[in-house]
């Protein structure tokens, strides 16, 4: 036995998530060489299963590649329930597609993949139960083992084809099997995860958020007008660039009944803010309303503001940069943790090989690649 071709059918939950709990894998597809594919149960019913998980570990043993299509995913759920792979050489066929069409299409999928060379199409009907909100143990299993079995056969296709047409590109070849060397050490590094120190990261949500007051606070005492929006571009452009802004408020009015009776009631008012222009906007950043401008944070620091309109920007610019840093990173993250059901505060984010048209590495859910400072003080080192 030279290489076995794999394929796991899971749960759906958070996209089939391998390190949410409550997700399972219902069955596990393989062939090995040339020999036709086999299905085997694993959480699909009420069967016992750990003789499967035998027969797939004995099957790895015996050979020496291993080969898949998004191969990282695969092995998370084969490491969950104590499938070794470690001693495999690993050929992604995603990974070596993504490359051979000189990474101009993200992240490819099998379909695309297998029409890419002519090879023919996985089948839809598991797909067509997805999204009618069937998961997975509920389809009946001769439509998902004929389903698994399809993957099987046409990720070996795939395999194969790619084989022949990196006959006569050895560079090709060799960057296409480092890069799947590469996938082994990421996936060591997914499963690990980062832990993070979700309580210390909500204290200081907490303290950022009053300092966020204060500086709403503040933004209204400069403008003289409180309920602005300093959310709303529209409104901070009217502020800044001159404009109107238009304040709904409940406000008691008189009422009179046709008894001639009259009471006071409360009713929405609408009231006009007129706002001078504090400073030039920047050309070529008018909104196609074309009654406001942009006033994004890099945009407002561009600005040759002076006096008021200067300490608004700043003020502004703080506010965005601590709203940003408390929504997507210290109340962000615990959030993403309790979300995903992430086992004992550990942030396991994806890095992606086959999205970079440059072919760098890519972080996503959560991105882990740009954490301001003051969070990365946050993870915790499992050695300290």
């Amino acid at each position: 036995m030279s290489l076995i071709v794999l394929d796991t059918e899971n749960t759906t939950l958070h996209k089939g998530h391998p390190f949410t709990p409550a997700n399972k894998c219902c069955v596990i597809a393989l062939a090995v060489d040339n020999d036709s594919p086999i299905v085997l149960k694993i959480e699909y019913d009420l069967e016992p299963y750990g003789d499967n998980l035998k027969t797939v570990q004995r099957f790895v043993d015996l050979s020496k590649w291993l080969v898949g299509f998004n191969l990282k995913y695969d092995i998370h759920w084969l490491r969950r329930y104590g499938i070794d792979v470690s001693k495999l050489r690993l050929w992604d066929c995603q990974v070596a597609q993504f490359i051979i069409e000189c990474q101009q299409n993200p992240y490819p999928s099998l379909d695309e993949a297998a029409a890419y060379w002519e090879l023919g199409k996985k089948e839809d009907v598991v797909a067509s139960y997805w999204e009618r909100g069937v998961d997975t143990p509920d389809i009946p299993y001769d439509i998902i083992e004929s389903y698994a079995k399809q993957d099987i056969n046409l990720t070996r296709s795939l395999y194969f084809t790619q084989q022949e047409y990196l006959e006569d590109k050895p560079k090709l070849k060799k960057l296409i099997e480092l890069a799947c060397m590469d996938l082994a050490v990421l996936e060591e590094m997914e499963w690990n995860g980062l832990v993070y120190d979700v309580e210390a990261s909500k204290k200081k949500a907490n303290e950022l958020k009053g300092r966020i007051n204060v500086l709403r606070s503040n933004l209204n005492d400069l403008v003289g007008v409180s309920g602005i929006n300093w959310n709303s571009t529209p409104q901070i452009s009217a502020v800044l660039y001159g404009g109107e802004i238009n304040q709904i408020s409940k406000q008691l009015v008189p009422f009179t009944y046709k008894d001639g009776r009259t009471v006071q009631k409360l009713k929405n008012v609408t009231e006009t803010l007129k706002f001078p222009r504090l400073v030039e906007p920047l050309k070529k950043t008018e909104l196609k309303d074309g009654k406001s401008w942009q006033t994004g944070s890099d945009i407002l620091k561009d600005l040759n503001a002076k006096g008021k309109a200067k300490d608004i920007i700043a003020i502004l610019i703080e506010l965005a940069d601590l709203e940003k840093e408390v929504s997507t990173y210290l109340d962000g993250l615990p959030k993403l943790i309790e979300e995903m059901g992430w086992e004992n505060n550990t942030i396991h984010g994806n890095l992606n090989q086959c999205v970079a048209v440059t072919g760098r590495l890519s972080s996503t859910k959560p991105n882990m690649q740009n954490n301001p400072a003051s969070v990365d003080l946050y993870f915790r080192s499992r050695y300290a």
